[in-house]
């Protein structure tokens, strides 16, 4: 084999490679736009909440025994976050305040001791 014959083949190879990570790639973006979409007002983040924080605090359930509230964009941290008070009863002070974030939809909630914002369920 000559230098000249190799080269078409290892052109080929690294073609290949090539496409084949642009296409991971890509699919890794879409799963991430579907799994976590942008959270654009208020209500998307109300629904963040029932669906996935609300699931996983024993004893309340979706409409019943609490009320939520979205308040108005935040930015904390230098990204946007919608902060959602869950009220167990009205008039009394939120029982658990969720922050959102806007740019992907994933609950935060603040850690009592240093003040953060940490992933919900992490």
């Amino acid at each position: 084999m000559t230098k000249e014959s190799a080269k078409p083949g290892l052109r080929r190879l690294l073609t290949i490679a090539a496409v084949t990570a642009l296409v991971v790639l890509a699919a890794v973006l879409v799963d991430r736009a579907v799994r976590n979409p942008p959270c654009r007002d208020g209500a998307a983040a109300l629904a963040v909440v029932e669906q996935k924080v609300l699931p996983g605090l024993e004893g309340l359930s979706a409409g019943e025994g609490h009320a939520l509230e979205a308040g108005e964009r935040e930015t904390l941290g230098g990204s946007g976050y919608y902060p959602v008070a869950v009220f167990l009863e009205e008039g009394e002070p939120p029982f658990l305040t969720v922050y959102v974030r806007a740019k992907d939809s994933r609950p935060f909630v603040r850690d009592g001791s240093t003040g953060q914002l940490i992933p919900w369920g992490e």
